[in-house]
């Protein structure tokens, strides 16, 4: 949903900076072909993980420069556990997820998250409709939540870091 909903380029913004290989999971195979991900593709690697087999959709984007990969499915979703497996006998260790409510509640969901790094905005959103910024199964009580061990808090101008290790 967040590529449906913002367009990014997930690229890095550094001066010199390595434009990491770039992973979208995307169960149904929604990522527009005029979208940004798309688009540079041939420039920045994509890989899109999927749970469907739409081979003339599949066609379309490996012609644009796109990996497509088909997992099996958790949930209604790609299994990550499954994604990470294959980015590690690509010799890939280390991912960061930048993602909606969706997305990192099932990376929290399947236990495959060993650290967080939470920006947050001294801005108010409320509602009984405001999104959380963690979907997923969550929990019932407070003594059932995701502990961050060895925490640090840095400020950026009016915004706060908060980066811990999942305990």
């Amino acid at each position: 949903n967040t590529v449906l909903s913002d367009d990014p380029l997930l690229t890095c913004r550094l001066e010199g900076g390595h434009n990491p290989l770039r992973i979208v999971c995307d169960s149904r195979l929604r990522i527009p072909l005029e979208s940004q991900l798309v688009q540079t593709a041939h420039e920045v690697p994509l890989l899109i993980a999927c749970t469907v087999d739409d081979a003339d959709k599949k066609r379309q984007l490996e012609e644009l420069g796109c990996e497509v990969v088909r997992f099996t499915q958790s949930e209604d979703q790609v299994d990550l556990r499954q994604v990470l497996q294959e980015l590690g006998r690509r010799e890939i260790d280390s991912v960061l997820i930048e993602g909606g409510p969706t997305l990192l509640g099932a990376a929290f969901d399947a236990g495959v998250v060993q650290a967080v790094c939470c920006y947050i905005a001294p801005k108010l959103f409320g509602g009984s409709d405001a999104p959380s910024p963690i979907g997923g199964r969550g929990v019932s009580t407070p003594g059932q939540s995701i502990k961050l061990k060895n925490s640090t808090i840095t400020m950026f101008g009016e915004d706060i870091a908060i980066e811990g290790e999942v305990e």
